[in-house]
């Protein structure tokens, strides 16, 4: 049986619109969480369907409580600012596939050298003459705070740093918006290792410093 659900987002959203008088419409937006998991647990849920209602309805609450204390603006001034940036492609050179096309031809390995051997090679074939990716960055002020989106799976150091630096008072950084370019790690994580480095077409495609270029603008 197929079955469809908004998770522990949607969760969320019905019960604090259906708590509210004006049943307002409720977005619910992922902030820099690209190395952040939201159901870690030590038990795996045998049901995650009334887990994820578990986790809505608790979150519903924590927002509902808060609302209570948000301040309103009679006068509003909004200020949108979008563009697109070019940022590095990691590269797979010539002689790396060479090597990489060898071991999977010697059929020896793990399944994670398989999986990742062919995702190398399809980077190689995909990305060979193609050295830049456009990720779209887009602000949206509002008053004293403001919405900072990108592409991409943003670890969370990276989107502090975003809020350190802004000049407002409140800054949302907000994650997976008008596009998809994978991961986004620290230059550190790199190092560190983990799936979210791992060289792919679509999932880790961007090059080791694209945090600073994003940081940046």
């Amino acid at each position: 049986k197929n079955v469809i659900s908004s998770g522990f987002a949607g969760i969320m959203c019905d019960r604090v619109s259906d708590e509210i008088p004006a049943k307002p419409m409720v977005m619910f937006v992922p902030g820099a969480c690209g190395d952040i998991n939201a159901f870690y647990h030590k038990k795996r849920q045998k049901n995650l369907f009334s887990y994820s209602r578990k986790v809505g309805l608790h979150l519903a609450r924590v927002v509902l409580k808060n609302i209570a204390g948000v301040k309103t603006y009679k006068d509003v001034n909004i200020n949108l600012i979008s563009k697109d940036i070019a940022v590095p492609l990691r590269r797979v050179t010539r002689e790396e596939a060479r090597e990489t096309e060898e071991v999977l031809m010697r059929g020896k390995g793990s399944l994670k050298d398989f999986v990742f051997g062919i995702e190398r090679l399809a980077v190689y074939n995909f990305y060979r003459k193609q050295k830049h990716k456009n990720l779209n960055l887009t602000v949206l002020n509002i008053n004293d705070f403001a919405f900072i989106t990108n592409p991409c799976e943003m670890f969370h150091e990276i989107g502090v740093k975003i809020k350190k630096g802004s000049p407002f008072k409140s800054t949302f950084v907000v994650e997976l918006a008008n596009g998809y370019s994978g991961y986004l790690p620290t230059e550190k994580a790199f190092l560190e290792g983990g799936y979210e480095t791992w060289r792919t077409v679509h999932t880790s495609c961007l090059d080791k410093k694209a945090e600073y270029i994003i940081a940046s603008e």
